[in-house]
């Protein structure tokens, strides 16, 4: 019991919670393989289901939460920020810097693989990538 507590004690102090550094919630989703690409239209329900999330754990430890937790790394450009799979599976590339158009449909793109499939998302940033 004294340990459980302690633990407890411990996650809640600032600094080892988890801080959402992006997320974002797609509109369009396209999977792609060597024979066929399927594009759908995502609202609602759908868009939710496939939000992305990516959290900061410490000082500079980022993980794709919405993707079971896998590791990633954070490089900051101008204009951009991506979030880079530590195993090369995927990225979230972030527009951080000026709209070139004011109508653009998306500001963000995930993209990562399953087998030679490549799943890709396009969608509106809700909690920014800011530095």
């Amino acid at each position: 019991m004294k340990s459980t507590l302690a633990l407890l004690l411990f996650l809640a102090l600032p600094g080892f919670a988890d801080e959402i550094v992006f997320r974002g919630l797609p509109s369009l989703r396209v999977i792609s393989s060597t024979d066929h690409d399927e594009r759908k239209q995502l609202d609602g329900d759908a868009a939710r289901d496939a939000e992305s999330v990516i959290v900061q754990r410490g000082k500079n430890k980022y993980f794709w939460q919405s993707r079971n937790n896998a590791p990633m790394m954070r490089v900051d450009t101008p204009g951009f920020t991506y979030f880079i799979h530590t195993g090369g599976l995927g990225y979230v590339k972030v527009l951080t810097g000026e709209r070139k158009a004011t109508n653009a449909p998306a500001d963000y793109i995930e993209s990562f693989t399953r087998g030679f499939d490549v799943i890709t998302y396009w969608g509106r940033v809700a909690i920014g990538a800011s530095q």
